[in-house]
């Protein structure tokens, strides 16, 4: 049996019991390379699939995420397989501002800066593509961040397109709209200052001893925000709770100035694309009322 070449690598770890820097060897394992592509491949389908179907029905001026329509739909994907390249403006936008997001993060805080520099000028050129709502619907599939309305004032203001001095209770919006939404939402949520979160790194390097106070604190504050406005709360503070240890880091050497001041950044960032309602009419009291009904 052919014996595994693969090299291996030394680290240096602080211990901050011992307050030693210990020499740690490891051989790294052969790398999935079949496995990234195939999460790449599905990626990649699954947008283009959800991306088809909302093009298709901006085209036609149908709502977003209409409720006679699966979410993923498949089923009408495979009746003319052509239609999956409505999808790529959508896909496009939504794995670019993510790969934006994913390759900043050389230094924690770059990934959602990253993310959120892509996300910016998507969100202006799709509300720019948006057109006045056909059929009339007061229902928006999701909440708007701070980013969304702010944007749309300031178009709204330039006066550069008729649509865009609508509401958006009375705009159709473009696919990459959506897109942006998703990036700007993935930004946010990486940006809760919390457990092994990008916030969570930031509040860290900030201060090691508040950390774990300011991750329980953030789960509480999504606790109400689950009830009030959307359960899926509940599944990002379970997750911030599963994540709330973070490993040691060195003492040294302080953070400077420049990195407190993007610290500063990332909280204004967090603000603009923080929607406290994502998902309008799914918090926990709205599915009792449901429920309570039948």
């Amino acid at each position: 049996m052919q014996e595994d070449q693969s090299p291996q690598q030394e680290y240096q770890i602080y211990d901050p019991q011992n307050r030693e820097i210990r020499v740690v060897v490891v051989k790294p394992s052969r790398p999935r390379y079949w496995l990234h592509a195939l999460l790449f491949f599905l990626t990649v389908i699954s947008t283009l699939g959800i991306g088809a179907r909302l093009q298709y029905d901006f085209i036609n001026n149908l709502p977003a995420f209409d409720k006679t329509v699966d979410l993923f739909p498949w089923r009408w994907i495979f009746e003319d397989p052509k239609r999956l390249f409505l999808g790529i403006p959508f896909s496009s936008c939504v794995l670019g501002i993510l790969t934006a997001h994913e390759m900043g993060h050389y230094i924690g805080i770059a990934g959602p800066i990253a993310g959120f520099v892509v996300a910016v000028p998507v969100l202006f050129i799709s509300l720019l593509l948006s057109k006045p709502l056909v059929v009339e619907n007061t229902d928006m599939p999701f909440g708007m961040p701070m980013i969304f309305y702010l944007a749309h004032w300031a178009l709204a203001k330039l006066g550069v397109q008729a649509a865009a001095r609508l509401d958006f209770a009375h705009l159709t919006l473009h696919p990459t709209a959506i897109a942006a939404w998703v990036g700007m939402f993935a930004t946010s949520m990486n940006l809760l200052p919390g457990g092994q979160f990008d916030g969570g790194h930031i509040s860290f390097a900030l201060n090691q001893r508040t950390h774990r106070t300011i991750s329980f604190l953030t789960i509480i504050a999504l606790i109400p925000l689950a009830v009030w406005f959307s359960v899926s709360w509940l599944i990002w503070a379970v997750f911030l709770r599963l994540t709330i240890r973070h490993p040691p880091l060195l003492d040294y050497p302080e953070l400077g100035k420049t990195r407190i001041l993007l610290t500063v950044l990332a909280v204004l960032i967090l603000a603009l694309t923080f929607a406290y309602n994502p998902l309008p009419g799914t918090g926990l009291l709205d599915w009792l009322s449901e429920w309570a009904k039948k």
